[in-house]
C-alpha cells in the first residue's frame, strides 16, 4: 500500500498540474484502493520479498532517486519511514538533483524546506512526522546523498558504468534502489520507443547495479512490460492515456535472478 502512494505521489508534479494547487482527500488510502485498475503492472509483492529476504552481504540501505518536490517528495519521506519503522531496511539514502532541472525536481533545499515546514505546521500530526523525519536525518537513518550530475546529466541510465562507475559502485552496494518518476523510466529505458511486450530487462541494456524498482505515473509514450493485448486494451478507454497521468506501473528487476536464468540458458546451450 504504501509503494502505491508513493506511485500515485507522482502525479503530482508541475507537467500534469501545470503549477495548479492539488486538492487531496482526507483519506488518501480509499484514494488509492479506487486507482488499482489503473496500475498496469504491479510488482510490489516482489519488492517487498526482496527486502524481506535475508542478506549478509549488504547492508540494508537503499536509494531513493528522487522526482518532484511538494507532495510526491513528502510522500517519499511516508515511504521511507515506514520502511524503517519496519525494519525493512537500516538506512534510506535520498539521492536529490544538484538544480531544478525539470522546474520541479527535488533538490536539498526543497527537502530542507519540506522539513522545515512540517515541523512549523499548524496540524499536530503533520509537526509530529516533520519532527520524527529530522531526528531520523540527524541520526543518520535518513541520508542525503552527495549531490551528483549525473543525474542532470543527458545520459541514459545504461551509460552509467563507463560515464559514473562510482555512482554506478555506489548504488550496487545498496539493497535496493527506487527510481521516482517518469523521466527517470524514460532514462532507464534509453528514450526508445520499445515494442510495449518488450521485457523490462531488455530495454535497460545491461544496467542492473543491484535490485530496483520504478515507480511511474505514465506521462511520456514509451512503456514496457505489458502483457500481450494490455496496451491495446487501454487505448479503446484512452486514446491519450500514455500522457494523462492517469495510469502507473510498479516495475521490478531482481539481479539475481536474471544472473540465474542467464547460468540456465547458459548451460542448457552447452548440453
Amino acid at each position: 500500500m504504501f509503494f502505491k502512494l508513493n506511485l500515485w505521489g507522482n502525479r503530482c508534479d508541475l507537467s500534469i498540474t501545470s503549477g495548479k494547487q492539488v486538492q487531496l482527500g482526507n483519506n488518501a488510502f480509499d484514494l488509492i484502493q479506487s486507482f488499482d485498475n489503473k496500475i498496469l503492472i504491479d510488482n510490489s509483492e516482489s519488492v517487498f520479498e526482496c527486502l524481506k529476504s535475508a542478506n549478509s552481504n549488504k547492508l540494508a540501505v537503499v536509494e531513493f532517486v528522487c522526482d518532484n518536490a511538494g507532495y510526491e517528495l513528502f510522500t517519499d519521506f511516508v515511504l521511507a519511514d515506514y520502511l524503517i519503522k519496519s525494519k525493512l531496511v537500516e538506512k534510506i539514502r535520498f539521492n536529490l538533483k544538484a538544480i531544478p532541472w525539470f522546474v520541479s525536481d527535488a533538490t536539498i533545499t526543497d527537502l530542507n524546506w519540506t522539513l522545515y515546514y512540517l515541523q512549523n505546521h499548524s496540524l499536530p500530526i503533520l509537526k509530529e512526522y516533520g519532527k520524527r523525519w529530522q531526528e531520523l536525518l540527524n541520526d543518520k537513518k535518513f541520508e542525503i546523498a552527495p549531490l551528483d550530475y549525473f543525474w542532470t546529466s543527458p545520459y541514459e541510465f545504461y551509460r552509467m558504468c563507463n560515464i559514473n562507475p562510482e555512482l554506478y559502485q555506489k548504488l550496487s552496494e545498496s539493497r535496493l534502489v527506487i527510481f521516482k518518476g517518469d523521466l527517470n523510466y524514460r532514462k532507464l529505458i534509453g528514450d526508445f520507443s520499445w515494442s510495449y511486450t518488450e521485457q523490462f530487462v531488455t530495454c535497460l541494456r545491461g544496467f542492473l547495479p543491484t535490485d530496483f524498482v520504478s515507480l511511474r505515473t505514465v506521462k511520456a509514450d514509451l512503456i514496457c512490460g505489458l502483457l500481450e493485448g494490455q496496451a491495446e486494451k487501454v487505448f479503446e478507454i484512452d486514446q491519450n492515456w500514455m500522457t494523462t497521468g492517469e495510469y502507473g506501473t510498479i516495475q521490478f528487476i531482481s539481479k539475481q535472478t536474471i544472473y540465474d536464468k542467464a547460468a540456465i540458458t547458459s548451460s542448457l546451450s552447452m548440453e
